[in-house]
Formats: structure tokens, sequence, C-alpha cells
């Protein structure tokens, strides 16, 4: 049986997993430590019942009494780079140049940009995370089943594509718009639907290829059922121009979901990227707030640069190392 190699999606998806995870720990209002009546406690997991009560207000540990009781009777150790999901307006620190302790400048609300950033770039890399991994199911869920039935089902399914495929997201996103609000989670289910069509016909590509190969024809004459040549046998052969497709897929998700927000098609968060591209359209004077974005942008592309070089790589090692089994015969 071949090697089914998922480390480039595994490494990939937990390097994000773990990315994001530090961004809202490091970016959190809720305190790391806290003292309280002599006793320490972890925030993330118990707190005190008055304060408990005292944190139920939307502001949470921001909320004035919040921070009167807990300087009353203790002290709390927070992130420097905490930033609130709700704006709270500072007014002497509006459009602030960079200095030290504003490593990227303010906003026109007086919030910290590299903040906000870290805040936003959270959303958008999990938001594109799950975006990839539902469509590459669903892609090579089909794909797969296409390819090795290779009849009525597989025409139904290509005559579905050309017709959905002519369909333009973005025209279709504006018109849902006009209807009514779309949220993140309306907005990813819409693309899932529009996105499994590229996974889908690679893997359906190699599917073909492969069912009629040497190795495929062997498993079939040792008398493997169906489902065990699907799964066993066929899958990981099938998969491996999915697997280097999935950073790219990765980075649509991410730019499609900041473009949304930018162009008003997503009700914007006062924490995403969408809206600090507002605010850098609408503040040309803040030089820091495109320029912060343009360095996220470009390292984002940078680590999808990294991992498709990575998958092509373990994909090229593994054809090597079986040899002549993944030989195809005319």
């Amino acid at each position: 049986m071949p090697l089914l190699n998922l480390k480039p999606i595994i490494r990939f998806s937990l390097w994000i997993t773990v990315f994001v995870y530090l961004i809202q720990t490091a970016t959190t209002t809720t305190p790391w430590l806290l003292k309280f009546k002599g006793k320490f406690y972890l925030p993330a997991l118990h707190v005190p019942n008055e304060i408990q009560l005292a944190i139920n207000h939307p502001l949470g540990y921001d909320n004035p009494y919040s921070k009167s009781l807990i300087a009353t009777h203790g002290w709390a150790w927070s992130s420097p780079l905490a930033t609130h999901p709700y704006i709270i307006e500072k007014s002497n620190l509006k459009l602030k140049n960079p200095d030290r302790q504003h490593w990227l400048g303010t906003d026109h609300l007086g919030r910290d940009c590299f903040g906000l950033m870290l805040q936003g770039l959270a959303s958008a890399l999990s938001f594109g995370l799950i975006y990839s991994l539902v469509c590459l199911s669903l892609g090579t869920g089909i794909g797969l089943i296409a390819g090795f039935y290779p009849n009525g089902y597989d025409r139904a399914i290509q005559s579905f594509l050309v017709i959905w495929k002519s369909i333009p997201l973005l025209y279709l996103l504006i018109i849902l718009r006009a209807w009514l609000p779309l949220t993140k989670h309306q907005v990813l289910l819409v693309m899932v639907a529009f996105g499994w069509g590229k996974f889908y016909q690679l893997t359906r590509a190699l599917a073909l290829q492969n069912r009629q190969g040497i190795y495929m024809l062997s498993c079939r004459s040792l008398g493997f059922k169906p489902w065990r040549l699907l799964l066993y046998h066929l899958f990981p052969l099938s998969i491996r121009a999915s697997i280097s497709y999935f950073p790219w897929h990765f980075i649509h998700g991410v730019n499609t979901l900041i473009t949304s927000e930018f162009i008003g098609i997503t009700m914007m968060s006062n924490l995403s990227l969408g809206s600090l591209i507002q605010q850098a359209k609408m503040n040309p004077e803040a030089y820091w707030l495109p320029m912060g974005l343009l360095i996220l942008l470009a390292s984002n592309s940078g680590i999808a640069f990294w991992i498709y070089g990575d998958s092509s790589y373990q994909s090229k090692t593994q054809d090597n190392a079986y040899g002549d089994q993944f030989k195809y015969s005319n």
C-alpha cells in the first residue's frame, strides 16, 4: 500500500493553529495572572466570584469597576498588546506616529495598530484554514469517487461544475449582501460551496490516471474490495496535487475575506484587516497603516511559498522512493 503523506498539510495546519493561539493570548484583554485578596489566579481558567460579576460587563476587564476592584484588592498582569473588540475611543492617541509604546502607531480611535493587525490576522488565518480544510475534504472525496467510477456519476458532476463555475462568486456575494447582512460564517458557507471544485478536478484527474496503472491492476487481481481499493490504494496516489495546491487555496480564502470586509460585503468587525485597509484609505497621512499591512500580507505569501516548496519536495521524494510502481501502463 502506498504511503499517504499528509505531513505538509498537518504541519501547515498546526503552525497556523499555534500561531493563532499565540496571537489571541498576546492580544487578549484577560490578564495573564491575577492576585486578588492574597491569592493568585489564572483568569483564563478561574476567577473569584466578585471579579466574575464585574467582568460580565461588555467591556470585561476594561470596565472601570473591574479595574478599581482589582486595584483595591490586588493587581493584574496583562498583555501590553491587549486590544479590546469593542470600540474604546482615546482622543489623545488618535493617529499617533509609531513609537516605543505603539510600534505601528495608532488608528483614528487611538487604538494600537500592531495589536489590531495581530487580531485581524488571527481571525483571517482561522477563516482561511477552516475554509481550505473543508474544501479539501469535499473536493478530494467527490473527485476520488468520480475518478474511480468514470461513468454516469462523473459526467453528472462535470456537467454540474461547468454550470456552477460560470457563476461569479464576487457578484453573487454582492447580490446576497443586498438582501441580508452577511456574517463571516455565511460568507464561509458560500465560499465553500464554490471553492471545492479545484480540489475535485485535481483529485479526479489523478484518480482517472492511477486507476489503470500497474499498481492498481495488481491490487484488483488480488481480489480487494472496491472500498479498500478506493481508500487504501487509490486515495494516497490521488491526493498529492491537492496537497501541493492547499497553501494557495488557504491564501485565497484569507485574501477573499479581507477583500469582502474592505468593500463592505461582510459585516466588518472592529478588529479586522479589512477595517484597517479602510482606515488607510481614509487617512492617507497615516503612512504606518499601509506599511504594516504590506509587511503582513507579504509575510503571509512567504509562508505559502515555503509550504508549497515543502509539499512539492515531499511528493517528489515519495515518487522516487516507490519507483516503478507509480508508472502507468499504456
